[in-house]
């Protein structure tokens, strides 16, 4: 397209396992030869050489010892690089306007890359109702929405209020069960989910990868999925993959995009995260921008620090360098927010972030526990 075919070459050695032998050097110096302009005559062919002395090769010397190798080693040394990275990410914590645009370019980028994916195109979403029934005061649809740019496909259940009429605005409830998450063991709608229809309210709801209609045989994943390599290194995986934290993250971006272009256009899109999947909910709305009127979450207390496998279903490699948890809910600022599970106490850096934008009542920290009843997000959510 540049017209610079000369300045790109690649030659096909794929029949050798992984090495630099000498075919492939060979080849190295041909190409240097050749854009360096060393002058050296073709084909530069490998002559013996004398390796360096270690004196001159090392920088380890009587002044500057060479550390005593081992574990304890590699752990004292990423325990310094840490303390210094994360004193740096400390001092981020946001104290004015011009401080929260540092913190939101930092850690808000830090999690962009972390996530992998901001909201879809409206054109790639693509949508089919495959069921509908009529229930007292509601209709029941099931939809198969599709990321087509991405090759994703989920099944949709929106309950849509007919009587009393819908206020226009919908509530996306992320539950740590799927989609079955909104009706009761009597195949009714659970009484916070009926009571957001009796509002007005329409809710919907998706099973995410490997959530019910994604469980394997039906079975509940027990750790995510790794690259088949017998040595245990997270590298090989996340190096090249996204972790099933960001793409139950992607679903819920997916859903976000569908409920904006869908055909019913809501006034007011709301986002709820329960059950374990508050901090999926948590990492969506940070991408979402003002997709999103509101956010309530119960955190019960989860914090990616606690996690102590690299397979673990919530992990997400680098989380806990930017800032944990309160790290991505504090980009949440200045939106409307609804914490539960922190114990009625707001994080430092959440309470900065909205302080630091202008919005303190615009965070609300619950004290109570929402074990029996989940209705106070309802009265939150559905609040003029």
């Amino acid at each position: 397209m540049l017209g610079e075919e000369g300045n790109v070459m690649c030659r096909d050695l794929t029949h050798f396992p992984h090495n630099y032998n000498y075919v492939s050097r060979a080849t190295m110096y041909g190409w240097f030869n050749k854009h360096l302009k060393l002058g050296l005559e073709e084909p530069v062919v490998e002559e013996d050489w004398e390796p360096l002395a270690p004196e001159e090769y090392t920088v380890w010397n009587d002044e500057h010892p060479r550390p005593k190798p081992g574990p304890g080693y590699e752990r004292s040394l990423t325990k310094f690089l840490a303390m210094q990275s994360d004193r740096q990410i400390a001092n981020l914590e946001p104290a004015g306007a011009k401080s929260l645009a540092e913190y939101r370019k930092v850690i808000g980028g830090a999690f962009d890359i972390l996530i992998g994916r901001g909201l879809p195109a409206p054109g790639d979403i693509k949508r089919e109702t495959i069921g509908e029934r009529k229930r007292d005061g509601h209709v029941a649809l099931t939809v198969r929405v599709r990321n087509a740019a991405q090759g994703e496909e989920l099944l949709v259940l929106r309950l849509h209020p007919t009587d009393p009429p819908w206020n226009k605005q919908l509530v996306i409830w992320i539950d740590g069960q799927g989609k079955g998450g909104l009706h009761g063991e009597n195949g009714l709608p659970r009484p916070e989910i009926q009571r957001l229809l009796d509002a007005g309210a329409s809710v919907l709801s998706a099973s995410l990868l490997y959530q019910g209609d994604f469980a394997a045989d039906g079975k509940k994943l027990e750790q995510a999925r790794v690259v088949d390599n017998p040595r245990e290194f997270a590298g090989y995986t996340f190096g090249y993959n996204h972790a099933l934290f960001a793409q139950r993250a992607h679903d819920i971006l997916t859903l976000v995009a569908y409920a904006q272009n869908s055909e019913f256009a809501p006034e007011k899109i709301h986002l709820v995260g329960v059950n374990g999947a508050a901090p999926w909910a948590a990492a969506a709305r940070a991408q979402c921008g003002k997709a999103i009127a509101r956010l309530a979450i119960d955190t019960q207390g989860f914090r990616f620090a606690e996690i102590t496998s690299y397979r673990d279903l919530d992990f997400l490699p680098g989380a806990v360098k930017y800032g944990d948890l309160p790290g991505l809910l504090a980009l949440s600022a200045p939106h409307p927010l609804w914490l539960a599970g922190e114990g009625g106490a707001l994080p430092s850096v959440v309470s900065s972030a909205y302080q630091s934008a202008g919005a303190s009542r615009n965070v609300v920290s619950f004290k109570g526990a929402l074990a029996d009843s989940m209705d106070p997000i309802g009265d939150w959510l559905l609040q003029p």
